[in-house]
């Protein structure tokens, strides 16, 4: 989910993503830190899997 994010549904997993010998930019590593807190705060409140990828996508 977060390589679909980051990568702006170039990728959809972290296996194509590394397969692909791309690099992130410096903007996608801020989107990418940025997401990973969102999702770890959720987690903590003790959201779903499924409910955190609605919020996010949306």
């Amino acid at each position: 989910m977060l390589v679909q994010l980051t990568t702006e549904g170039k990728y959809r997993s972290l296996r194509a993503f590394k397969k692909s010998g791309d690099k992130l930019t410096a903007e996608q590593k801020e989107t990418l830190r940025a997401y990973t807190d969102s999702i770890i705060c959720m987690l903590q409140a003790g959201l779903a899997f499924h409910e955190i990828k609605e919020f996010l996508m949306n």
